[in-house]
């Protein structure tokens, strides 16, 4: 299970978790996340034309990756 939190626009993810974010500008949504440096890999910057594409996409690299939270951040 991964859980979606909503963080404000000064925020910024751990430097020190696993995460992804999704970030909502003008309309467009870009998603990237990281792994704690032992893991490897990271997912995107990818540009979804919507939120959901971009949530399921994310949502889907975070349960492959065991990645437990999504945070989206709308500016």
């Amino acid at each position: 299970m991964v859980d979606i939190r909503e963080i404000d626009a000064s925020v910024t993810p751990p430097a020190n978790a696993s995460w992804v974010l999704i970030e909502g500008v003008r309309g467009k949504f870009a998603a990237k996340g990281a792994l704690v440096k032992d893991k490897g890999a990271t997912f995107g910057p990818s540009l979804f034309a919507d939120f959901c594409t971009a949530l399921e996409e994310s949502r889907a690299w975070a349960l492959e990756h065991g990645v437990p939270i999504i945070y989206v951040k709308i500016i």
